[in-house]
């Protein structure tokens, strides 16, 4: 069957789902768990905890990938999304199975890192130009403390990224994704389908325990950088403190090839006799991350640009920026060079699967210069946080990523008769029964 036959029938299938669904999100504890319930969606359960067999799965579809980055973006904008009790994979009893199941199958594209457990992901056409994205929900709902929405995010990003890359022969053929693409797609899906309050941030590979953080950053993700200084006071007992320099937000966002770009951003004339800066040549290798510490860093060279993924990891567990090691053995200590001086760091990479599974290890992070220095090392520190912005009564304001209703309502006294609205499709959506524990997200409005 033509493929423009096929999507209409898809999307005729996705248009029936919206039909019967609520307008507004929905929080809803479901089978003990909090979850987001999107708008044209749902998630109910049988008395034995597995859910009903039409919320069985979830399917997502997007079409035309190709072409660059802006066009892409546009496109994973208009994608759709429906469920059902279908095995499309595997299923060709019925009209709409069958044909989807045609589709999906002998294309020539193969995904080598789909678990086949919680996800598959198939191609619609032969050079993998749209996909379609198959979600199980009963194996992500099982019961346990594995928290599986955080997993399946990271799982899928690294399965779309060999799509995108076409790693391992996947999807052979003139189509190429635009680089970085895959971040943008994981939004997506996140926004499309049921998710547990506690993994909304999953969207954008956030993890964080006791002993380390890490975030994927984008164009809705702005850094807060506050660089301080060191200085020894004249007077007994307090040998030395740090004094804050100055604070910067910076945004970033991409261009036409999926490449990073920052605001502001400072081009230094390096190599001069009166530059108090190293020479920057970052070593363009992805099987490394390029690290920044510093506002220096971030803003010194047109060489940092060559990155289509940036990621602020954190490692808490450290004494002091020149602990090398997160543990109390001072054998392990190194010189400034060292590539964990810094407590907060950016990492920059092509590659997104070093990224996602390496962030501290210092075999696949190379600093920002040959020297192997860093320029806040001895004489400076940086605070990097990642904000998001918000809208208050109509007034934008910045709030730290993470924050929830509960931690904003400290601040500002929305009380207890406000809205809550979230994007979704490109509409703003209520949240209905949204709490104190809901998590804020980038873009959401609040009015009280």
């Amino acid at each position: 069957m033509k493929a423009k036959a096929l999507l209409f029938l898809i999307a005729g299938l996705s248009m029936t789902t919206i039909s019967n669904a609520q307008p507004n999100y929905r929080v809803r504890v479901r089978n003990g768990v909090e979850y987001i319930l999107p708008p044209a969606s749902n998630l109910l359960f049988r008395k034995d905890s597995v859910p009903k067999d039409r919320f069985t799965y979830f399917y997502i579809v997007i079409q035309n990938l190709g072409g660059d980055y802006s066009a892409a973006v546009n496109s994973i904008r208009q994608a759709q999304s429906w469920h059902g009790s279908i095995d499309y994979f595997t299923t060709t009893s019925a009209r709409i199975g069958e044909r989807l199941h045609d589709a999906i199958s002998g294309k020539g594209c193969q995904c080598n890192t789909c678990d086949g457990q919680t996800f598959k992901i198939g191609p619609l056409d032969p050079i993998g130009q749209s996909i379609f994205i198959q979600l199980n929900y009963r194996q992500l709902t099982l019961p346990g403390p594995a928290p599986r929405f955080d997993k399946l995010a990271r799982d899928l990003l690294l399965a779309l990224y060999s799509f995108e890359t076409k790693a391992g022969n996947v999807c052979p053929g003139s189509i190429t994704w635009p680089p970085g693409i895959s971040q943008e797609i994981i939004e997506k899906i996140f926004e499309l389908v049921p998710v547990p309050q506690a993994s909304s941030l999953s969207r954008f590979a956030f993890t964080a325990n006791n002993v380390e953080s890490f975030v994927l950053l984008n164009p809705k993700i702005i850094l807060k950088v506050d660089r301080q200084s060191l200085y020894t006071p004249k007077n007994p007992p307090e040998k030395w403190n740090y004094n804050l320099e100055s604070q910067v937000l910076i945004t970033f966002y991409k261009n036409d090839q999926g490449q990073i770009r920052q605001i502001p951003f400072l081009q230094l004339n390096t190599g001069m006799n009166d530059d108090p800066f190293p020479s920057n040549s970052l070593i363009k290798d992805d099987n490394y991350s390029a690290l920044l510490t510093s506002s220096g860093d971030l803003q010194l060279s047109e060489n940092t640009r060559w990155s289509h993924y940036i990621a602020l990891y954190q490692n808490y567990m450290k004494r002091n920026s020149h602990a090398s090691s997160r543990g109390v053995d001072d054998n392990a200590r190194s010189e400034d060079k060292d590539a964990f001086i810094g407590n907060t760091m950016l990492l920059l990479n092509n590659n997104l699967a070093v990224l996602l599974t390496t962030p501290g290890d210092p075999s696949h992070v190379k600093a920002t210069f040959a020297s192997g220095a860093i320029l806040n090392a001895g004489f400076s520190r940086t605070l990097m946080q990642p904000m998001i912005h918000i809208t208050l009564n109509g007034t934008p304001t910045t709030v730290q990523l993470g924050s929830s209703l509960s931690m904003l309502s400290q601040h500002i006294p929305i009380g207890d008769s406000f809205t809550l609205y979230r994007l979704h499709q490109g509409k703003f959506k209520k949240i209905k029964y949204a709490n104190p524990a809901t998590l804020l997200l980038p873009g959401d409005k609040i009015s009280f």
